[in-house]
């Protein structure tokens, strides 16, 4: 099971999971709706499974040129005005490390990546998840101090102008299986969590940890039992900011993974299934969705040309 889930030199990449679609979730996809993006407030119906010929909801994905590399680049995770990228890469000796970039504007290219120092370590650095604000910094790690696995660390610094803290261990968020962080939803009080924990061996399963206020920490993470499907792996969640539509990527056993979107009507309520994001989905692996704040551009990672890059969509509400 270790060497499948460092196949791509991400513990998280255990081998992913296809949704399966039974009855349940055709009768939620008959009546659901889609509110893509959490700014706009905009809705579209879905109505039956989604396909290409029911209307464009992202334009076409674009290659973010500047941050690409002959070896692996993925999970971009940026800051809330767009002018910071953090993603993974194995470019430069192949160890998976934190990376980032600057711009001036939220419409400038991206500056030469760099590696995020003191963050990385000689070990792994994956599943990199930056705070809206910029100060705050989670990463997964199998650095000396976790449990044999990757745990949760996090770096802080005071300001934007700072340099990053050495990482702790969040022992909270952490667990003796894999464990890995992607970025903070609902006004940075909700971070869902990958991890294999909960008798799921091989499958990661999304989990939420909340907190009461945005500088508290995360308390222990809580499975979301509406998205545990068989032999299936939900990972790569990422929360909007009004905490009711959750992007994911899965898949089944070995096979290439697509992303998902489930929506519920209020925070208290249970997530329902909506359907695949046609749009984006390639017969290739597409994973690490991150919206922006105001709901019009998408950041995900993709293999489709044959190494796993990052890519940059435009959020189309309505169209042929």
């Amino acid at each position: 099971m270790l060497s499948a889930m460092l196949q791509r030199d991400r513990p998280r990449d255990s081998p992913p999971a296809r949704l399966l679609v039974g009855g349940a979730l055709a009768l939620a996809l008959a009546s659901a709706f889609l509110l893509l993006g959490c700014g706009g407030g905009e809705v579209v119906t879905l109505g039956e499974i989604p396909s290409t010929s029911t209307g464009q909801r992202f334009g076409p994905p674009r290659l973010v040129a500047e941050l690409a590399s002959p070896e692996r680049n993925d999970n971009p995770t940026l800051t809330a005005d767009l002018l910071e990228i953090y993603f993974t890469s194995t470019r430069e000796g192949g160890n998976s490390d934190i990376w980032y970039a600057l711009r001036a504007t939220a419409s400038d290219p991206f500056s030469p990546p760099q590696r995020l120092n003191p963050v990385n370590s000689p070990f792994m650095e994956v599943s990199g998840a930056v705070a809206g604000d910029g100060r705050t910094f989670w990463l997964g790690s199998d650095r000396p101090g976790s449990a044999g696995f990757t745990d949760i660390w996090v770096s802080t610094r005071p300001s934007r102008a700072a340099g990053w803290t050495v990482p702790t261990l969040t022992p909270l968020l952490s667990s003796p299986s894999p464990d890995v962080p992607r970025p903070p939803g609902l006004h940075g009080l909700v971070m869902p969590v990958g991890s294999e924990r909960g008798g799921f061996p091989g499958l990661y399963r999304t989990y939420f940890a909340t907190r009461p206020s945005a500088d508290a920490p995360f308390g222990a993470p809580e499975p979301i039992p509406e998205l545990v499907f068989p032999n299936t792996t939900i990972m790569d969640a990422f929360l909007t900011e009004d905490g009711l539509t959750l992007l994911y990527a899965s898949a089944m056993g070995l096979g290439p993974a697509d992303f998902y979107l489930a929506r519920r009507p209020t925070t208290a309520a249970p997530f329902a299934v909506v359907g695949a994001l046609v749009d984006l989905n390639r017969p290739t692996t597409e994973r690490d969705p991150w919206l922006s704040p105001d709901g019009t551009q998408i950041f995900f990672a993709s293999d489709r040309t044959g190494t796993m890059s990052i890519y940059q969509a435009e959020v189309i509400t309505s169209g042929p």
